[in-house]
Formats: C-alpha cells, structure tokens, sequence
C-alpha cells in the first residue's frame, strides 16, 4: 500500500510540472506578435523543417506551434534548447529569459 501511495504520489508532482511548463509555454506564446509567428512558422518549417509546411498553415497562434514542438519531443522539460533558439532567432531574447524548467 505503501509502494501505491508514493507511486500516486510521483505521477501529481510530474503532472504539476507538466502543467507548470504548459502554462510557461502558454504565456510565451501570449507576447508573440505577429510578424513574429510569422518569422516563427518560417523557421519551423523552411529552415530547421522541424514540422511540414501543411501542419504549419493550420496553425494561427504561437501556442499550436508550440504545442506541435512538444507532440514531436523536440521541445520537452529539461529539453528547452530548440525553443530558445527559435526565440532567439526572432529577436526575444527576453522570452528566452522566461523559460523555467531547463533542467
């Protein structure tokens, strides 16, 4: 009983963490202009190619791109590395300072 509490216990604080860096993409996302997603969207896909041209037309807002990155794996907690570059890359640094949960 034990095991199943500690184990209960593990799987909140890693959904808590999982959320922490939703809400940290989320709010991001939300200081994203739109010449940005733009320069955004033609990183992702002509450059880096790190999502298709057509998975990309149908995303509207920084978050969707955000959220593909993460389906994919290529930005994950402890695995921010891509997602500062891309910011960097469309002059935020400041947005690259928000990143919490590097590693």
């Amino acid at each position: 009983e034990c095991l199943s509490e500690g184990a209960s216990s593990l799987k909140n604080s890693a959904v808590s963490t999982e959320e922490e860096f939703g809400m940290m993409l989320f709010n991001i996302a939300n200081e994203i202009g739109e010449d940005e997603m733009k320069s955004m969207k033609d990183l992702c896909g002509n450059v880096y190619q790190w999502i298709s041209k057509g998975d990309l037309e149908k995303k509207k807002r920084a978050f969707d791109v955000f959220q593909c990155l993460r389906e994919q794996t290529i930005i994950s907690i402890g695995k921010t590395e891509k997602l500062e570059q891309l910011l960097k890359n469309i002059g935020r640094q400041d947005l690259v300072d928000k990143i919490v949960l590097k590693r």
